[in-house]
């Protein structure tokens, strides 16, 4: 789904969920950055709950290698 924004909101995104959490300080900020380029709010929404969604469901899947690993019984 990249490209759907300018480079910097794209950045500027990737930087508000980096630690998996979007704050409502972050939020503001995106939102008004996207309204100053004319993009539709509920779009930079959608698109942001989908990455996060994304890195959770990445943080689950390493987790669930780690303890793979640590408990298989070929280990």
């Amino acid at each position: 789904m990249k490209g759907l924004f300018s480079p910097e909101l794209e950045r500027l995104i990737e930087i508000t969920i980096a630690d998996g959490v979007l704050t409502d300080q972050e939020k503001a900020v995106l939102v008004e950055a996207a309204q100053k380029e004319g993009v539709d709010i509920k779009q930079l929404d959608v698109y942001i709950q989908y990455l996060l969604h994304q890195r959770k469901e990445e943080e689950i899947k390493k987790a669930y290698r780690a303890l793979s690993r640590k408990y298989h019984p070929d280990s």
